[in-house]
C-alpha cells in the first residue's frame, strides 16, 4: 500500500488558525481515531502489508508507528521508504499498545470509544470499548502505564448476535445507552443502527488484568469459585509475537505455552494473581480461562482475553527487530541482501490527476 497523496497514512492536526499538519506517520488502513478520558490519543489499524495484525496505537507527536509508505511525507526521513530493510524501520517505529490477535479478537478494529461516568454499561469507567468489522463483536480495552508507555489488555465486551457484524461506528446517547452504527464493505458487513441499554446487572466478567512482576493481577467484578480459580489449569496461558515485515500479514511466531507456577485469590475472591513460570517482554500473553464460575455457579461472561505485553516492571530486556529471518542483511542492500536500496529523496510520487508531488512539497497551509 503507498502513500501516492500527500500524508496518505498520517494523522494530521488541525491547527486553530486552520491549517492542517502532520502529527504521526506510520499507518495502513486506519479506520478509527478518539481520546481516553485522559486526553490520550488512540488510533486503531488493520492488519496488512508491514501490520502483522491489527493494533490500537496510543498516538504521539511525530512518532513512527510502523507502515513505511507515509515516511514518505516525514522530512527528515533519508531513503525510499518501501524499498528501505525493515530492520531499519522496527528501529524506529513505535510499538502498539493493544495487539488485537488476527481471527480470534479483531480482524478490523474499527471506532475508538471511552467508557465515559455517565455510561450505562457496567463498571467500566475510564476503559476504552473498539468496533470490530468481521465478527458481531465490541472489544473492552484496559490500559496501564509500564516503563513510561501505555499497554494493555482486550477482551470481548459483547459478542454475538442479536449485535450484527459491521461495528463501524459508536457513540454514547443522551441516556446512557450505546449507538453502534453498522456499515457493510463487499467481504463483510451490515447496514443500519443498534442501541444497546444495560440491564442494570453487572455481568461476571474480567473487570481488569494487570501486570505484575511474576505474572498478571485478575479483578473480577464478582466473587470467584475458589476451588476452580486454584487450578492451574483454569489458566492455559500461550506467549507469541507477529513478524514485523512488507509481506501482508503475520502467522503467530515463537507460540509457547507458558506454565503456572502459583495461584493466589485474595480474601474477598475477586482477585486472582496468576504467577507464571516465566515473563517474556515484548511477547502477547493470552489465556483462555477454562470453567471458571461465581461464588453463586454463573460461569465467566467473556473468557477470552490477550494481554501485549511489551515491558516489564523490572528488567526489560532491549527491544528486539522481530522481522522476518530473511529480511535481515546489509542495511544498503534490499531484504535478501542481494538487491540495492534506492536512497534518493524526495521521491516523486503521482496523484490520480497526473500531478506531482514531493515529500519537500508536502506542506499544506
Amino acid at each position: 500500500m503507498h502513500a501516492s497523496t500527500p500524508f496518505r497514512g498520517c494523522v494530521l492536526k488541525w491547527t486553530p488558525d486552520g491549517r492542517t499538519v502532520p502529527w504521526a506517520y506510520g499507518f495502513r488502513t486506519p479506520n478509527g481515531l478518539g481520546f481516553d478520558l485522559k486526553g490520550n490519543l488512540f488510533v486503531t489499524d488493520n492488519q496488512g502489508d508491514w501490520v502483522g495484525t491489527s493494533k490500537l496505537f496510543h498516538v504521539k507527536k511525530d512518532r513512527f508507528y510502523g507502515h513505511a509508505a507515509s515516511l514518505t511525507w516525514k522530512e527528515d526521513f533519508e531513503g525510499a521508504p518501501l524499498e528501505t530493510a525493515p530492520e531499519i524501520l522496527a528501529k524506529i517505529r513505535t510499538r502498539a499498545a493493544v495487539v488485537f490477535p488476527h481471527g480470534t479478537m479483531a480482524n478490523s478494529p474499527t471506532q475508538i470509544l471511552p467508557i465515559r461516568l455517565q455510561a450505562n454499561v457496567g463498571p467500566f469507567t475510564g476503559q476504552l470499548l473498539v468496533g470490530e468489522m468481521n465478527q458481531p463483536r465490541i472489544m473492552r480495552v484496559m490500559l496501564e502505564e509500564v516503563g513510561g508507555e501505555l499497554q494493555g489488555a482486550c477482551i470481548p465486551f459483547i459478542d454475538g448476535a442479536p449485535l450484527r457484524t459491521g461495528v463501524n461506528r459508536l457513540a454514547w446517547a443522551p441516556d446512557g445507552s450505546l449507538y453502534v452504527g453498522h456499515t457493510k464493505h463487499i467481504w463483510v458487513g451490515n447496514e443500519g443502527l443498534q442501541r444497546v441499554e444495560w440491564s442494570g446487572k453487572s455481568p461476571f466478567d474480567v473487570h481488569s488484568m494487570k501486570l505484575t512482576e511474576k505474572g498478571f493481577r485478575f479483578h473480577f467484578t464478582e466473587p470467584v469459585d475458589k476451588a476452580i480459580a486454584s487450578k492451574k489449569e483454569t489458566w492455559p496461558f500461550t506467549r507469541y509475537y507477529y513478524y514485523y515485515q512488507r509481506d501482508y500479514g503475520s502467522p503467530r511466531v515463537d507460540e509457547t505455552a507458558v506454565e503456572i507456577d502459583s495461584i493466589e485469590i485474595s480474601p474477598d475472591q475477586k482477585t486472582v494473581e496468576v504467577n507464571l513460570s516465566e515473563m517474556k517482554a515484548w511477547h502477547i500473553h493470552e489465556v483462555n480461562i477454562k470453567d471458571l464460575k461465581n461464588s453463586a455457579g454463573v460461569p465467566l461472561s467473556n473468557t477470552y482475553i490477550v494481554y501485549t505485553l511489551n515491558r516489564l516492571l523490572k528488567g526489560t530486556p532491549p527491544e528486539p527487530l522481530q522481522t522476518k529471518p530473511e529480511q535481515i542483511g546489509d542495511p544498503s542492500q534490499g531484504t535478501n541482501g542481494s538487491e540495492a536500496v534506492n536512497t534518493d529523496k524526495p521521491i516523486p510520487v503521482k496523484d490520480p490527476k497526473g500531478t506531482v508531488f514531493k515529500a519537500s512539497e508536502a506542506k499544506r497551509n
